[in-house]
């Protein structure tokens, strides 16, 4: 069964369609392909000037891609070019893709994205979605049988460590509500 959700695209609330899917099939057999769409991650990108990467810790962070912040650190010596620059050269290796100057994130005529760039760039937020989607979809499963068993604990802080890794390693307020609607 196909459900589409029309503007829920963020990364906690995709972790509890997978846990949700994986609910309807437990307890009534259907599969449940849950789909989602939402134009804000690609406003964030053009207009924001910010996107998301997953991180090889399995967070996701936000990139700052502003001309200001380029030469700033991102992780450890990394600077937020250089793994702008890692992503897209490794998304470009992965699906055999001709390689950009990915380094050049800026046109000195206009202060704008190349255009090669704006498409590199709209591609790997796609990429990251797909790739986060997977994971939250094994995190889905391996969680689910905590709930199952009736170990609620340990559920909720399972939980609460994956919408904590979505959320770029941090706790808000929503996190802990979120997570009790789809079981309460």
């Amino acid at each position: 069964m196909d459900f589409h959700i029309l503007g829920g695209a963020n990364f906690r609330d995709i972790f509890f369609y997978e846990m949700f899917s994986k609910t309807v099939k437990e307890n009534y057999d259907v599969e449940l392909r849950i789909s989602y769409d939402s134009s804000g991650v690609f406003k964030g990108l053009m207009r924001g000037r910010m996107l998301h990467i997953l991180c090889d810790d399995e967070i996701v962070r936000k990139v700052d891609l502003r001309s200001v912040a380029l030469n700033k650190r991102f992780i450890g010596e990394m600077k937020t070019a250089d793994i702008i620059k890692y992503k897209i050269d490794d998304m470009s290796d992965r699906y055999n893709l001709a390689r950009i100057d990915s380094g050049k994130i800026y046109c000195d005529e206009s202060g704008t994205f190349p255009d090669d760039f704006r498409l590199y760039a709209a591609m790997l937020v796609l990429r990251t979605y797909a790739d986060v989607q997977l994971m939250l979809r094994r995190k889905a499963n391996e969680i689910y049988p905590l709930f199952q068993s009736g170990n609620f604990e340990e559920f909720n802080k399972q939980c609460s460590a994956v919408t904590q890794s979505v959320n770029q390693g941090k706790i808000n307020m929503e996190n802990p509500l979120k997570m009790c609607q789809p079981y309460s």
